[in-house]
């Protein structure tokens, strides 16, 4: 998930280009203040622009945007992006130090997930990165 500071019953069009080994399915998100929207997609070894749009009723500060994966499912993803309009505008590359960190690795190769309650799972991912001045 990524949090923008934009206003959460705005209209957002939530896009990702997505492809899988193996066809699945997974959920765009879109969550404010306990207030969740899902849109299913479907992936496989094409790559997919995946698009969702809409708004929420919560009316709050601060919404985030992410995909869900079901248990042991694994995507490639690429060129996330959150626009405050209807539907998706052509793919704007990053190109300022805001987004893309080209010196940027995982800082280990093991991921740890822990279990919160039943259906409620976590992890976290540690990276390490070493900024160049220009």
């Amino acid at each position: 998930m990524q949090n923008i500071a934009g206003a959460s019953w705005f209209q957002y069009c939530f896009s990702v280009y997505l492809r899988s080994d193996v066809s699945s399915v997974i959920q765009m998100v879109a969550s404010a203040g306990g207030q969740n929207s899902f849109t299913a997609i479907s992936t496989g070894p094409a790559w997919v622009r995946a698009i969702a749009s809409g708004s929420l009723t919560i009316q709050q500060d601060g919404v985030a945007f992410g995909v869900q994966l079901a248990e042991g499912a694994s995507i490639q993803a690429f060129g996330p992006q959150v626009e405050a309009q209807t539907a998706a505008s052509q793919y704007k590359k990053t190109i300022d130090l805001g987004g893309v960190y080209s010196n940027t690795r995982f800082d280990s190769d093991s991921l740890t997930l822990t279990t919160d309650a039943p259906n409620q799972n976590s992890g976290t991912v540690s990276l390490y990165s070493s900024l160049i001045s220009i």
